[in-house]
């Protein structure tokens, strides 16, 4: 099946694991919302080669998954300009400096779901979540980055301590 001849297809909070997997599969899905209780799922999708387009999370999304404690690891992925302008990050976050980004990837688990943000959720959360993503690492993006998430009334956490990755 032509990617153009498939349905854009939105995973609703209700789909088992089941429904996403068969969605893909018969071409009804492009792109997967994601939940976290699909993670495995998209994963599972990324390591037999087939990949949704997109790969996002919505503020609000974040918010329960974080009040649930679920197992994420979140990274902060703003240029080390932007970070260093806004020296805060959603809680449990850390800071990775994306242009180090093939140094330090190879550090993430393979094993977690991975949550990346930066400034809008633009291009460079979005190279970030792709080029884990082909290293077969489930990771998704914040849609509307740090700004999505303080316009949600998501908390900050202010950081006094010194970067992750200092050049």
């Amino acid at each position: 099946m032509h990617l153009k001849e498939r349905t854009e297809y939105y995973s609703d909070p209700f789909d088992s694991d089941n429904d996403i997997v068969e969605k893909w599969k018969t071409g009804k899905a492009i792109k997967i919302i994601n939940r976290f209780h699909v993670s495995t799922t998209v994963s599972s999708l990324y390591k037999k080669g087939e990949k949704p387009i997109e790969n996002i999370i919505r503020a609000e999304e974040l918010k329960v998954l974080l009040e649930k404690k679920e197992d994420i690891l979140l990274l902060d992925v703003r240029r080390k300009s932007d970070y260093e302008a806004e020296p805060s990050l959603i809680p449990g976050a850390k800071w990775h400096d994306p242009e180090e980004l093939e140094k330090w990837s190879e550090t993430v688990p393979e094993n977690k779901q991975i949550v990346v943000y930066c400034v809008k959720g633009g291009s460079v959360s979005k190279s970030v979540s792709d080029y884990l993503r082909n290293k077969k690492i489930g990771t998704s993006y914040l849609e509307g980055g740090l700004k999505a998430w303080k316009n949600s009334g998501g908390q900050l956490m202010d950081v006094t301590y010194p970067l992750v990755n200092k050049r």
